[in-house]
């Protein structure tokens, strides 16, 4: 396995290095919510100009720099508030909580992984670099904050937060706006984990409002956010161009069956069995009101997930059902899946720390080891499934028709780009013009 970075190539990747709009989501717009991907593209772009370019590099791989510091930026976030969820929040140890870690990484490129596939998908795959902020970026953010909600879904009380000072406290619900305002297919990972927890802090509080609203200030606060979102996205203008017509529900499932039928096997059949048998387990002890506290996250993270699947496949229907054949975009219920058998694991290994430890060890190492010497390759992070060099001389060679133009005082030109794929010549479209210039 090589690394697959991403440049600009498509008709969106140039557009977007010029967009604006503001920090609040825009009524009617294209994009009503999307604050965050629509302000961070050329916000990164500029910040490659100033940051990446003196170190030697033309601005196609500053660019590409930048954005590969910024996603392994929220990659780390993320896996950081996982490993606290386990070392912390469940005491499952450093040791044993790292392995979960490192496996759960390891499976986000090995997943799909078959032997001499050279277009190998990945959760964290997307088809250009537009994308990565469109769609990776926003579900990173959000289930980062969303394990973060579940780590201290009773401790957003008013008075914990100013305790925590007002640096803290607004840097979290900052967090949140920006997650919200990011992307309806990652919101709703966020948006349900919060409406979970919510429930269990009201049964928790044996039905009292009044206290259940002190403690949970983020998550209604996300929840609010999150209904603006809908009610803002429905009201867009690629709300308006889908139209009145049905949900393709079917549609939808069938394309979900077919990602669903490219997971290896191993990954397939043993998430099965361990979720089953976390269901099982969490029941009885909480029955015999024993590990209260793991079960609980157990089912606040096992029914996240399946509302998360499910509301998925609903807007999948509604936008496309092409959709739910990208992992990212079915990211909710890969984490949600992955976390449930990690705790499953972590309730069995209770009263065998060791050798459950060494057989995640090994079973890790094999997965490893498995995935970086495989006669396989991953899928190209660019349109036409194009390689890196070949996609940064196409781009690099319209850049200089623009430059030679500009040097020759020319107002108007002629762009030579490569033929696209359709009608449109995608994603070299006719519209591109203007764009670059």
């Amino acid at each position: 396995l090589v690394s697959h970075p991403t440049v600009i190539i498509s008709g969106d990747d140039w557009g977007n290095l010029t967009s604006t709009r503001a920090l609040y989501p825009q009524w009617g717009i294209a994009n009503p919510i999307k604050v965050m991907p629509e302000l961070g593209y050329p916000l990164f772009a500029k910040l490659s100009t100033a940051l990446i370019m003196p170190l030697g590099f033309g601005f196609l791989e500053s660019f590409s720099i930048i954005t590969a510091i910024f996603i392994t930026i929220l990659l780390s976030l993320f896996l950081h508030q996982l490993f606290q969820l386990f070392n912390v929040n469940l005491s499952a140890g450093f040791l044993r909580s790292s392995i979960f870690v490192v496996f759960f990484y390891a499976s986000i490129f090995f997943i799909f992984l078959k032997e001499g596939n050279h277009e190998n998908l990945y959760m964290l795959w997307e088809v250009n670099i537009t994308c990565f902020y469109h769609y990776i970026a926003p579900a990173l953010i959000n289930s980062a904050l969303s394990i973060f909600v579940i780590r201290n879904y009773r401790n957003f009380d008013v008075n914990i937060l100013k305790r925590n000072g007002v640096w803290y406290s607004s840097s979290i619900f900052f967090a949140s706006y920006i997650a919200v305002f990011s992307s309806m297919f990652a919101n709703i990972i966020l948006a349900i984990t919060c409406g979970v927890t919510l429930l269990f802090s009201l049964i928790n509080n044996k039905l009292s409002i009044t206290k259940t609203i002190k403690e949970s200030t983020l998550q209604i606060f996300t929840l609010t956010a999150w209904v603006v979102a809908v009610i803002y996205e429905a009201n867009g203008g690629r709300a308006a161009s889908l139209g009145s017509g049905s949900l393709d529900i079917y549609g939808t499932l069938s394309v979900l069956n077919y990602l669903i039928e490219q997971v290896q096997p191993a990954f397939k059949y043993s998430a099965t069995a361990l979720v089953s048998i976390g269901i099982i387990s969490s029941l009885y002890s909480l029955i015999r009101n024993k590990n209260r506290d793991q079960s609980i996250v157990f089912f606040i993270v096992f029914i996240s997930g399946v509302l998360s699947l499910i509301a998925l496949v609903l807007l999948c229907a509604r936008a496309g059902s092409y959709y739910a054949a990208r992992p990212v975009v079915m990211w909710g219920g890969f984490l949600y899946v992955s976390m449930a058998s990690f705790i499953t694991i972590d309730i069995l290994a209770k009263d065998r720390t060791k050798l459950i430890n060494a057989l995640l060890a090994f079973c890790t190492i094999i997965l490893v080891y498995k995935g970086l010497t495989s006669n396989s390759t991953l899928k190209q992070s660019i349109n036409l499934n194009l390689s890196y060099s070949q996609a940064k001389a196409v781009s690099q060679n319209i850049i200089d028709q623009v430059i030679s133009t500009d040097r020759n005082n020319g107002t108007n030109m002629i762009l030579y780009v490569p033929k696209g794929d359709d009608h449109d010549n995608w994603p070299f479209p006719i519209y591109e013009g203007p764009f670059i210039g």
